[in-house]
């Protein structure tokens, strides 16, 4: 590990080729190479909102790393492997629409929570304890990792579909599989057909966008500043709080399928 002083991070840094950050991949180098930028210096120098634009969510993350910021904590401990949110609550739930209502609100606060950790997963797990207290888990692996809200949101639902109809005492959501957000979508995901990767991209890129300015809001102004339309006055009628601001409790995360889970077919 080398630690440079905060008045020679330029010194070190500017004269580096742009591909030396991490999350500058060959595309991006080429891309960043067709706008004039071949050193880091360079990229320093950029507007850091017009390289936002340019480059959605990870375009913040290259120009942070440009000027040596780096919001992570550097610690020797192991990385978090998953992240999730569970909910008891004091009445069984057997109305699917609600109990989808607090999936969206539990997949907001856990994507935000892993943009906020500069983090994405793969694999999304939902985990729903029935009120004899059996417990199962669906768990689905998606072809690339997201920490998008709207996309674990979708994910939920459809496992959430493949839960027996019966009232339920716990929902929860997890995230696994996690990678650094800087990390180069493999190029190999998206052969199935042509324009499929652009197609993706060009999607992605316009979300994270909109999450990015959302998040800023949040960040300011608390997170239950910005909300999904359908949350929004939406409060639950039971004793376990508003669905704009779920919190985790304590200790209480999805686990991945056990010996207690039904299989996932």
């Amino acid at each position: 590990m080398r630690v440079i002083p905060a008045d020679q991070v330029r010194k070190v840094l500017d004269p580096l080729p742009v591909s030396k950050i991490f999350g500058v991949g060959p595309r991006t180098a080429q891309r960043l190479a067709s706008m004039g930028v071949e050193t880091v210096g360079q990229l320093a120098e950029r507007n850091r909102d017009q390289v936002s634009a340019d480059f959605g969510a990870s375009g913040l993350w290259i120009h942070d790393l440009a000027h040596g910021i780096d919001p992570r904590r550097v610690t020797p401990r192991r990385e978090e492997k998953s992240h999730g949110m569970e909910r008891t609550f004091p009445e069984d739930i057997s109305d699917r629409d609600e109990l989808s209502v607090l999936l969206l609100a539990f997949c907001e606060e856990v994507g935000f929570d892993l943009r906020h950790k500069g983090l994405r997963g793969r694999t999304v797990t939902l985990k729903a304890r029935f009120s004899d207290f059996r417990t199962v888990t669906r768990t689905q692996t998606l072809d690339y990792a997201t920490n998008l809200g709207p996309r674990l949101y979708v994910v939920a639902k459809e496992l959430l579909g493949r839960v027996e109809r019966a009232p339920l005492r716990l929902i929860g959501i997890q995230v696994s599989r996690l990678e650094d957000v800087r990390t180069q979508v493999q190029g190999s995901l998206f052969e199935e057909g042509p324009g499929s990767r652009q197609q993706w991209l060009t999607s992605v890129d316009r979300i994270e966008k909109a999450t990015a300015s959302a998040d800023e809001i949040r960040e300011k102004y608390g997170r239950g500043a910005v909300v999904p339309a359908s949350l929004l006055g939406r409060r639950r009628q039971r004793s376990h709080g508003p669905l704009g601001a779920p919190t985790p409790d304590p200790g209480a995360q999805p686990k991945p399928p056990g010996t207690e889970n039904e299989a996932s077919n």
